[in-house]
């Protein structure tokens, strides 16, 4: 129960210090790190993996992404609420494609959730913000989003490189998945150097480049029911294997607040490339993408 209670009093503490609200105490911060965080720290993480991270709030949160490089959450979203979603997906692909008659090749559509505003509203749906404000820090900056079907095998990847910009995705499932029907695979912590550097030979895994095949690769397997969301560093390593057709899924695109001018010239950058099909239903009311985009520092 101390635990709980010190976790309270730790969380709104360092809820406002991270957010520059109250300045750092020297001797607090001192006996907290060496003291309590070695003790705590194992609970969080144990908690935030066995899918119960509201335990402990704000530092369980950044303790297990910043160890680990994702976070779980199991039904974030309710049975009716991931049905109306999957309408709005199913209806949106056929709408995008053109037909209704599955490709049987993996699709990627850009700009996705942008075009209907029952899906774009997951932008400033307090679940999905909210979860980015406690991991980013004030003002996530919104991105793009990709509305996917996947087909068989995706090999080992990682959607970005070690940089001094971190890039995050949300990724949410509409379809039950499993280890042998195309859950994904993570590698914890490979989203950091000197371990993320190590795994680039995966890239050519078709040679067995560790010994083993691709779904020998040692990883957590994050089987999914639908409503799940995980939320990952783009520098993870990840991958799918044995999956089946039309596996469902939205992926949504954040940054942290540019600050300085090389993150506002690169965050400038994958505006420039997000392509946006002219019919596209932006979202119009307030929104991270429209309001923080006008506040954003010149690089100038």
């Amino acid at each position: 129960p101390s635990l709980y209670v010190l976790d309270s009093i730790l969380s709104v503490y360092f809820g406002l210090l991270v957010r520059n609200v109250l300045p750092p105490r020297d001797a607090f911060c001192n006996v907290f790190f060496h003291f309590y965080v070695p003790r705590i720290k194992i609970v969080c993480v144990i908690q935030c993996l066995n899918r119960e991270p509201n335990n402990f709030g704000f530092l369980c949160f950044t303790i297990a992404f910043e160890v680990f490089g994702y976070l779980r959450f199991d039904a974030l979203f309710s049975p009716p609420e991931i049905r109306e979603i999957s309408r709005e997906f199913d209806d949106l692909i056929v709408e995008t494609r053109g037909n209704d008659a599955p490709t049987n090749e993996r699709e990627c559509y850009q700009s996705f959730i942008e075009r209907r505003t029952a899906l774009a509203a997951l932008i400033d749906d307090d679940r999905i913000f909210n979860m980015m404000a406690d991991i980013l820090g004030p003002d996530p900056m919104w991105v793009t989003s990709g509305g996917n079907l996947y087909v068989g095998d995706s090999p080992w990847h990682r959607d970005a490189t070690v940089k001094g910009y971190p890039q995050f995705k949300i990724v949410i499932y509409l379809d039950s998945l499993a280890r042998d029907s195309g859950c994904l695979r993570l590698i914890p912590g490979s989203h950091k150097p000197p371990y993320h550097h190590e795994l680039d030979p995966l890239l050519e895994q078709e040679e067995h480049p560790f010994g083993v095949a691709g779904p020998g690769i040692p990883a957590v397997c994050l089987e999914t029911e639908p409503g799940a969301v995980v939320v990952f560093h783009e520098t993870i390593w990840h991958a799918t294997f044995g999956g089946a057709t039309q596996r469902r899924m939205l992926a949504l695109s954040w940054l942290p607040y540019p600050r300085e001018p090389y993150q506002v010239d690169y965050f400038r950058s994958l505006y420039a490339a997000v392509t946006v099909p002219e019919d596209c239903l932006l979202y119009t009311s307030p929104s991270p993408r429209d309001g923080l985009l006008s506040r954003m520092p010149s690089s100038a």
